[in-house]
């Protein structure tokens, strides 16, 4: 298996941490997912400047659906045919072929896996389409006395996600 290394990870990573890749203390773990989940091999083959701008990749925790209100760490990995942020996407108008995707994979597409461990090979546990959100609500945490970070809801019409930093 071919896995990503810091250096190449900070050939992706520009003077710009404001945009593109994002990660955060777990970052072994998260980049070691892009291998363990199979999306390195695909993605190594796009310019490193061009994927900064259209990947995203990090830990959020998502709060479970049952009746017991918890939250679950997930691995999240997104890529996009265009610039994730507004001034590169002014600027730059070059459209990824959906040939760079990994297999069963969408552009504008978030998947959430499992990642309990450094080997762990598990499947996507979920997508959700950005197309499909009809809603993005930020949560106050200042009101909160169960929940720390920043919070945000998702709507997709069919499902709601309650995501947390």
């Amino acid at each position: 298996m071919d896995y990503i290394n810091a250096e190449q990870f900070k050939a992706l990573v520009s003077a710009r941490p404001d945009i593109g890749l994002s990660y955060n203390s777990n970052l072994p773990l998260s980049l070691r997912a892009l291998s363990t989940k199979s999306i390195w091999g695909y993605m190594k083959a796009i310019d490193p400047k061009v994927m900064r701008s259209r990947v995203i990749f990090g830990f959020l925790r998502k709060r479970a659906s049952g009746k017991v209100k918890y939250f679950m760490s997930r691995w999240y990995f997104m890529i996009s045919s265009r610039p994730l942020n507004m001034e590169d996407f002014i600027s730059d108008e070059e459209v990824l072929p959906e040939s760079v995707l990994p297999p069963m994979f969408e552009f504008d597409t978030i998947y959430y896996y499992y990642m309990e461990t450094m080997e762990d090979r598990s499947g996507q546990q979920g997508q959700i389409r950005t197309k499909d959100i009809i809603k993005i609500e930020i949560k106050n945490m200042d009101e909160s006395n169960t929940e720390s970070g920043h919070a945000f809801l998702l709507d997709s019409g069919s499902n709601k996600y309650h995501l947390n930093t």
